[in-house]
């Protein structure tokens, strides 16, 4: 009732979207050779087809119509001696490619005649695609007329030439259906406003209510309402994760940048579904629409906990999963890793609990400054101002000096586990909060880990280089900048080559302190994309804790892979699969954009790996990125990972799927260095 029962001129994208009912939009329009008469006398009438699905209903709506019955309706719409009034239909087409521009999406129309003879001619389709420019302003340039009936098709066969002189584009009705060439990544269906970062360009400003066309995936991103490439993603990359356990779409078209109509759709709300089978379909949207979806995505989660009254350090040896409530869920699965599995296929380490980061917070007094970030409206309506008061967290909590007994402690337990090579063993510093690795909520990507080098603390300098950077290390860092500088020469436009150099180039001149490093990991759970992660799951930020798994750093790596378990398989049983790059360029957060990564799959037959199927080869290796005593390696520690964490931590899960990050090391050792639940969203059932 709030809507308007028509419009004369769609504007916009919103207003065709205000108007359609899944499909095209019904018009009217009167015939230039006719003497308007009321009630149509403007250009162009665009009916409300869910309030009005057929034209008479339309036309009965104005009280000087309100005696009009279908006889006289058809006179004056479909028959040519009498005919007053062009009808007909307008709709948007994504994957149609306009035939005399060659753009890609077209603004169709077609005109309703009598089916026996249609009696048009070249000059009255003109008139229609001029009148249909004109109104719909937003897709001038899209515009194509369809013909409607073995009639009217006749006729723009014979008249196909003299219609293209006129400007007119004709595409037959068999070629409309066509979708998009599309690979979808995350399955799923988002409404959000489409901001088309220029080709090129990185992410800027954009949020949880914005679908998102960029060239390619970036590392780190916040929530959005979905995920447009025109470069291929990596299928287990930390944002797919991510947008899979919430059925948020990302996809990969590679047109993207050439299609007429998302360039029209720019700054536009939009509706895009990404189904696992069929056609990925974009188009305009109507707010009321957006917001009922929006209402059903919001998803429950139990309450996040943690307990503050553990202080302990304690090394993964003596925890287990019963004590993710104090050190987190990643630091619980590590530890019973390292009770199951060999010590050649998992990390050795050890774990900060959730209060040290809760006193670093209390003892520099920036609880406070939390709580009146927290209270002050504008974080939820001021972007800016939002990602400028979480900096200020964020430098608070890496410029308050770390607390003397705590790093003492750290030492300790360092030595306790490495003993002498405490001090030249990179440390890798991984976040472990409550808010992350969870049954509902794996919080991939959302926040940092950091690697420190006890060393650097103890030589009482701040003078370079590492004490933990060996020469096989720096061999190999040297190695990757002439790599890497090569590759800018090629690819100069490439900023993210330039930026990987100068991170190589810090690694051989720059300290690393365990100081910094704890630090610049707990500073991350205020991250913009964390926190718009926890504002979408509707968590409390007071009840965010930051906890700290810390295991050696994997240097010089042969390969990375991301292994999820229990796939369905169907009667073959279950399937695993395998997402793997070759040495140090990575999977979860590729260096590379344009890397593709190896997609292998194998199923289970009691303890071996049967039935491997080398899916996508990668385009870093020369060959299969897992040999035969690799895979068995993988298979039979997967194995054992799958019925450990399905009997004794997640029992209540059925069935259980798990998300394995693994490294093949410069010494070729498999080492499984984290599990957790692989979550996928699943609509809620009525």
């Amino acid at each position: 009732p709030d809507s308007p029962p028509y419009l004369n001129v769609l504007e916009t994208p919103a207003d065709l979207a205000l108007l359609a009912d899944g499909g095209g939009v019904k018009f009217i329009a009167p015939v230039a050779a006719w003497e308007r008469e009321p009630p149509i006398t403007e250009d162009c009438y665009f009916q409300d087809m869910e309030r009005y699905p057929w034209h008479l209903q339309f036309l009965l709506s104005f009280e000087e119509l309100a005696g009009l019955d279908m006889p006289t309706y058809e006179a004056w719409v479909v028959q040519p001696e009498t005919r007053r009034w062009w009808g007909g239909a307008v709709q948007l087409w994504p994957g149609v490619d306009h035939p005399l521009t060659g753009q890609t999406g077209v603004l169709s129309f077609v005109v309703y005649s009598d089916y026996q003879d249609p009696q048009l001619t070249v000059e009255q389709v003109t008139e229609v695609h001029d009148t249909m420019r004109a109104c719909v302003p937003f897709a001038a340039d899209l515009v194509v007329w369809v013909p409607d009936g073995g009639g009217q098709r006749a006729f723009a066969t014979d008249a196909a030439d003299a219609l293209a002189e006129a400007g007119v584009g004709v595409v037959l009705p068999e070629d409309l259906f066509t979708g998009v060439e599309s690979e979808v990544w995350s399955p799923g269906e988002g409404y959000g406003t489409l901001r088309l970062v220029p080709e090129g360009q990185d992410l800027d400003d954009y949020g949880p209510r914005d679908v998102v066309v960029v060239t390619q995936a970036p590392n780190e991103m916040s929530l959005v309402s979905g995920l447009i490439t025109a470069a291929p993603q990596n299928l287990h990359s930390h944002i797919n994760l991510r947008l899979r356990e919430k059925g948020i779409p990302s996809v990969t078209i590679a047109s993207i940048y050439d299609n007429a109509l998302v360039q029209s759709l720019d700054g536009s709300l939009v509706h895009l579904v990404a189904p696992e089978q069929g056609s990925v379909t974009l188009e305009p949207a109507d707010l009321p629409d957006a917001e009922a979806f929006w209402a059903t995505r919001y998803p429950e989660l139990p309450p996040v906990e943690a307990d503050l009254d553990v202080g302990a350090l304690a090394t993964f040896a003596s925890l287990g999963h019963e004590d993710a409530i104090a050190y987190g869920a990643k630091a619980a699965g590590l530890a019973e890793l390292h009770g199951l599995l060999p010590r050649d296929n998992r990390p050795d380490g050890f774990a900060i609990p959730f209060s040290a980061y809760a006193d670093h917070v209390a003892r520099a007094g920036i609880d406070a400054l939390i709580d009146e970030i927290l209270d002050d409206e504008r974080l939820h309506s001021d972007r800016d101002w939002k990602e400028d008061a979480l900096d200020d967290i964020r430098d608070a909590i890496r410029d308050a000096e770390l607390d003397p007994a705590l790093l003492a402690e750290l030492e300790e337990v360092a030595r306790k586990v490495w003993g002498d090579d405490a001090g030249t063993t990179r440390l890798r510093f991984r976040s472990s909060s409550n808010v992350e690795d969870l049954d509902e909520l794996t919080g991939a990507g959302l926040y940092d880990s950091r690697s420190g080098c006890l060393g650097d603390d103890l030589d009482d300098d701040e003078q370079g280089p590492s004490a933990c950077l060996g020469p096989a290390e720096e061999a190999w860092i040297h190695d990757r900048i002439a790599y890497w500088e090569e590759r800018l020469e090629q690819e100069p436009d490439a900023a993210w080559i330039g930026e990987e150099i100068l991170d190589l180039q810090r690694d051989l001149v720059e300290e690393k302190t365990v100081a910094d490093a704890l630090r610049r990991t707990w500073r991350s759970l205020w991250n913009v994309r964390a926190f718009d992660e926890r504002a979408f799951y509707g968590i409390d930020h007071r009840d965010a804790y930051m906890g700290v798994a810390i295991n050696p750093s994997f240097v010089m790596e042969q390969a990375e892979a991301v292994l999820v378990s229990n796939l369905d398989g169907g009667d073959a049983g279950p399937r695993y699969r395998a997402v793997s790059q070759a040495g140090d360029l990575g999977v979860v957060r590729p260096i590379d954009p344009g890397a593709v990564a190896e997609i292998m799959t194998f199923e289970r037959m009691g303890g071996s790996p049967v039935n491997v199927d080398l899916l996508v080869e990668s385009s870093e290796a020369d060959g299969p990125l897992w040999t035969r005593p690799r895979l068995n390696v993988l298979a039979v520690s997967a194995f054992a990972v799958q019925d450990h964490f399905a009997a004794e931590v997640y029992p209540h899960i059925d069935p259980l799927r798990l998300d394995m990050e693994v490294e093949v090391t410069a010494d070729d050792r498999v080492v499984i260095k984290q599990v957790r639940p692989y979550v996928t969203w699943e609509p809620a059932q009525e």
